[in-house]
């Protein structure tokens, strides 16, 4: 998955994806890291990345309605 077809979905459909096995977790935080990465620079928001954190979190049995969703 894109970026672009990723942004096609809130964070419901997303999770829908992750729960019928369309794409998985980690496929979905690897996108949003990398979209972070892009903007980051010009917006100056994130000023702790705990991307690893997100990693093994990615890696733990999905739980709840928006299991697997990067936030």
């Amino acid at each position: 998955m894109k970026f672009e077809e990723y942004r096609k979905y809130d964070g419901l459909g997303l999770a829908e994806l992750v729960k019928n096995k369309e794409v998985k977790s980690i496929e979905l935080l690897e996108i949003a890291i990398n979209r972070a990465e892009t903007v980051n620079p010009k917006i100056n928001a994130i000023n702790n990345k705990l991307y690893d954190l997100g990693k093994s979190t990615a890696e733990s049995p999905i739980e709840g309605d928006f299991g697997g969703v990067p936030f």
